[in-house]
């Protein structure tokens, strides 16, 4: 009796009432000592696992891991619908997230800029060309190309600008200042372009249909806009 008031009393039902109480101070507190147990016990849990998977198999039972059992998107938006009309979520954060779920069924070409409103300079362009194309575009980042829009070379940053001295201006131009850029296809899903440009730090891609030509750009805050539209509790 004592054992068992003190495992489920001490070790789960208070701790987990002061979580849900205050998650985010719980959340600080204890993940320094539970990365810390993790690293140490982390060879035991996978020999332990490996092994009860060994057992499972025995019987003729595929072992699952977590992954597998999450959820789907229609299920997720059966759980955030039930929560709406339970009040668990306000509006505005129900439409978020259901919005949310919506991007896996878009692609590229539903939130690019298309090319007739891409702001771009020729890779000879000097500093002060470069300048005058961002003020008059008023964007931040410029494409580079060489000749056209179907060459594209790479991307400016305007605040690098902002970095050169006077005699580095008078002899730097685009190709200089050109910094990578990706590129997609048109069919690409939003959530792998918004994952790839996590991965590279990039915050503007290039899309493309089947031969290769610019079709638009796109950036992160083009991603974000899809999730937000139509998200305000006024809809």
């Amino acid at each position: 009796l004592v054992v068992v008031f003190v495992h489920m009393v001490v070790g789960e039902m208070a701790p987990k009432s002061w979580a849900i109480t205050h998650p985010e101070r719980s959340a600080l507190v204890l993940i320094t000592p539970f990365r810390a147990f993790t690293a140490v016990v982390r060879p035991l849990l996978i020999a332990l696992n490996a092994f009860a998977n060994m057992l499972i198999r025995l019987v003729g039972i595929s072992p699952k891991g977590e992954v597998s059992m999450a959820l789907s998107s229609a299920e997720m938006n059966v759980l955030l619908q039930r929560s709406r009309e339970h009040g668990a979520l306000d509006l505005s954060t129900h439409a978020l997230l259901t919005r949310s779920l919506s991007l896996s069924g878009r692609v590229a070409h539903d939130a690019l800029t298309p090319r007739a409103d891409i702001a771009f300079v020729d890779v000879s362009a000097d500093a002060d060309t470069i300048e005058r194309c961002a003020r008059t575009t008023r964007r931040s980042r410029l494409l580079v190309v060489d000749g056209d829009l179907d060459h594209v070379v790479g991307v400016i940053l305007v605040r690098d600008l902002l970095h050169l001295d006077d005699a580095r201006r008078t002899t730097i131009n685009a190709r200089d200042l050109a910094r990578p850029v990706s590129t997609h296809r048109m069919e690409e899903r939003l959530e792998e372009i918004l994952l790839a440009t996590r991965e590279h730090h990039r915050q503007l891609v290039v899309v493309v249909d089947a031969e290769g030509r610019t079709e638009g750009v796109l950036t992160v805050q083009d991603i974000v806009d899809q999730l937000l539209v139509d998200a305000s509790p006024a809809n």
